[in-house]
């Protein structure tokens, strides 16, 4: 399980979490909010790579998370098995051959040739560096995935594409987005707007509290 409890953090005069607690256990949660609301500081505070001002993280010992990264975060000096692969280099001590064989069999669970894993991430589109990204951080089968904004700037079919991956992986976790349409195709229905801080469930993507303008 992950808990969050009572998060907080500020940047000058923005309050950007107020008081935040949930948990994550069986499920993958949403958070939606538009640009700017502090989401994305959430889920770097929930990794550490941002500290709060005040409350915790808890994770349950010898639980791992990966995490998909907005615009990705691929190294241009590697190729896609190689980014890959990243993560088992830096964290098991396992052969090449192992290496290959997890690689080209995460490859095959999204829908990627092996020639592809030879290319290099500069020719890539925007929705093929995604996939790559969520390859490299499931390729140690961690217990929780947390992506930020998976779908943003992305055509309606690759949109799609990717929606159906998050949603086959069916891996616990939090997926942060300001999009109601990705939710939707997800599939998800433990739903949170995060709001000037603060962090209210809310019964369905389609809440009376939800505006159009707002969350497409």
């Amino acid at each position: 399980m992950i808990r969050i409890e009572n998060i907080t953090k500020q940047f000058g005069n923005s309050l950007v979490l107020d008081n935040v607690s949930f948990d994550v256990s069986n499920e993958l949660v949403v958070v939606l909010g538009p640009t700017g609301t502090g989401k994305t500081i959430l889920l770097k505070i929930i990794i550490g790579l941002t500290e709060p001002d005040s409350g915790e993280v808890i994770i349950n010992e010898g639980e791992t998370i990966g995490f998909v990264f907005q615009h990705s975060a691929l190294f241009d000096s590697l190729n896609v098995g190689e980014n890959i692969a990243l993560p088992l280099k830096e964290h098991l001590s396992i052969t090449e051959k192992e290496i290959r064989a997890r690689v080209e069999s995460v490859a095959k669970i999204l829908g990627l040739s092996v020639d592809f894993l030879k290319r290099n991430v500069t020719a890539l589109s925007g929705g093929e560096r995604k996939i790559v990204a969520i390859a490299r951080a499931i390729i140690n089968n961690p217990n929780y995935i947390l992506y930020d904004e998976p779908t943003t700037g992305l055509d309606p079919i690759t949109h799609d594409r990717i929606c159906e991956i998050i949603k086959n992986l069916s891996k616990p976790g939090i997926l942060v987005t300001h999009s109601r349409e990705t939710i939707k195709r997800i599939g998800a229905k433990n739903i949170f707007l995060l709001k000037s801080g603060k962090l209210n469930k809310l019964s369905s993507v389609d809440s009376e509290e939800l505006t159009k303008e707002h969350y497409e």
